[in-house]
Parts: structure tokens; C-alpha cells; sequence
């Protein structure tokens, strides 16, 4: 196979990856969402107008920490 031809594969390779690490990510938000909204008000850590503010606040964090791991890794810190 050509240096060509392996480049396509691994952009191709990368994109597939990224849009399944996407799509797990997100149907993972959907499927907790939930739960974690509904445990927040139960133990009244928010109040039930505030509900939403939980899962966001837990996913961001989840989603910041794996930005900074692969920028990390992407500049060789790790």
C-alpha cells in the first residue's frame, strides 16, 4: 500500500474513531442524565428548577479532564 493510500486509511481511522468516542459520549449524557438529575434534588444539592445543572456540571468536568489528557498526550507530557 502506497504513503498515499495509508494516509487516507488513517484520517479516515481517526474521524471513524472520533465520531464513535462522539457518539458514546453523548448517548452516555442522555442515558445518566437522568439519574443524576433526579439523585441531585433527592439529597437537595439542587433545587428541582435547577435540576439540569448537575449532570451538566458532572459531563463537563468528565469532558474538560479528557481534553487535558489528550492534549497532554498530543504534546508529549505524558
Amino acid at each position: 500500500m502506497s504513503d498515499r493510500a495509508l494516509a487516507i486509511v488513517r484520517v479516515a481511522l481517526v474521524w471513524a474513531a472520533s465520531a464513535l468516542v462522539f457518539a458514546v459520549a453523548a448517548l452516555a449524557f442522555v442515558v445518566s442524565f437522568e439519574a443524576i438529575s433526579a439523585f441531585a434534588v433527592q439529597v437537595g444539592a439542587f433545587p428541582h428548577a435547577l435540576r439540569y445543572c448537575a449532570p451538566l456540571l458532572v459531563d463537563s468536568f468528565t469532558t474538560a479532564a479528557s481534553l487535558v489528557i489528550l492534549w497532554r498526550y498530543l504534546r508529549g507530557d505524558a
